[in-house]
């Protein structure tokens, strides 16, 4: 088995976002800090559609990973406090 490396830029957000507005890849994100927040993203550049993650949880200084392609761009939507870094490569 070889070991698969996932690389990315990073974009810090803590209030609703387009983080990417080509298509591109996520591989995930870090929650820096939160108080109950939660995390909806969009493939588009606003928050319209269907979320295809939606209101996710996670918990602070958690990395969660979120292989997903998106094809319009990438919106960020939050609720309560949360500040966190998104990876993205093309």
């Amino acid at each position: 088995m070889s070991n698969v490396v996932f690389t990315g830029t990073p974009i810090r957000v803590s209030a609703n976002a387009v983080l990417r507005t080509l298509p591109g890849n996520l591989i995930g994100v870090l929650v820096n800090s939160t108080t109950s927040g939660t995390i909806t993203l969009y493939d588009e550049v606003s928050a319209t559609g269907t979320a295809f993650v939606a209101a996710i949880a996670p918990a602070a200084g958690a990395f969660v990973r979120i292989p997903a392609s998106f094809a319009k761009g990438l919106y960020f939507t939050k609720t309560n406090t949360i500040d966190c870094t998104f990876f993205v490569s093309d």
